[in-house]
């Protein structure tokens, strides 16, 4: 699922928290730069996302949402809504199942 969340803070301060960027299963520091738009580094970074075996994408998404359970964020978020994942889009799955444990709200979106 693609995550959404109505929080206090922006979006880069989501990730400087969560560390979830770079993921480092995709080596990002291997993406030849310059870089000069978003665009480009949607392409390579979904190359690299084709590039991962199963294993290393279920690593991946465990980590991720272990960081998210325990991110400050989180914890000050009662409201979660989620997309459905996309192709290779991570599984936020067990995120939600654990955060709607915790007592969190979970509003998902079917596209």
């Amino acid at each position: 699922m693609r995550l959404l969340m109505a929080l206090p803070s922006s979006i880069s301060m989501i990730h400087k928290e969560l560390s979830i960027l770079p993921l480092p299963t995709l080596n990002m520091n291997k993406i030849k730069l310059p870089i000069s738009n978003k665009e480009s580094i949607r392409a390579e970074v979904k190359q690299r996302i084709t590039l991962l075996s199963e294993r290393e994408k279920n690593e991946a998404a465990q980590s991720l949402c272990k960081k998210l359970l325990d991110s400050q964020i989180i914890q000050e978020t009662q409201n979660i809504i989620a997309y459905q994942a996309l192709g290779d889009e991570i599984i936020l799955t067990p995120f939600l199942e654990a955060a709607k444990k915790q007592g969190k709200d979970i509003f998902t979106i079917d596209t």
